[in-house]
């Protein structure tokens, strides 16, 4: 499982507001604590009595041009199967590539932008298009 930035001290501050003062010392134990306490599949009922009728909802999200950066550092520098397909489509109609026969950070950006929103990957599709935190309630 790939860790994501400040998501060890969420999930620790998650855990201490819970009452459990020692999560743990490293990313996999912090994360198992986590996930123990935290069930990801918790019926709704569960949820509700745990929530109660008070509680604030939180997103956090890194800013879009670092997750396109790292997206392109992810996905393209690797042989990511989604960007296999994205990179034979660019590159028969293209035919222009950087080093080593890969994309361009340039030349990325620009692939992408090519498409409509709606068929961005979801690694660099707006978050709002991925979860719609304005209509939660």
């Amino acid at each position: 499982m790939r860790r994501r930035p400040a998501t060890s001290s969420l999930k620790t501050i998650l855990l201490e507001a819970e009452g459990i003062n020692d999560p743990g010392h490293n990313a996999d134990q912090i994360f198992r604590r986590f996930h123990r306490h935290f069930p990801r599949e918790c019926p709704s009922a569960d949820l509700a009595t745990r929530l109660g009728s008070e509680y604030t909802k939180l997103v956090v999200v890194r800013h879009p041009f670092d997750r396109l950066v790292s997206a392109y550092v992810d996905k393209i520098r690797t042989t990511h199967p989604v960007i296999k397909a994205a990179r034979k489509i660019y590159e028969d109609g293209f035919n222009n590539t950087g080093p080593n026969g890969t994309l361009t950070f340039s030349e990325f950006v620009d692939f992408i932008l090519m498409q409509p929103v709606e068929k961005w990957d979801q690694h660099w599709a707006p978050f709002t298009a991925l979860c719609r935190p304005c209509s939660m309630r």
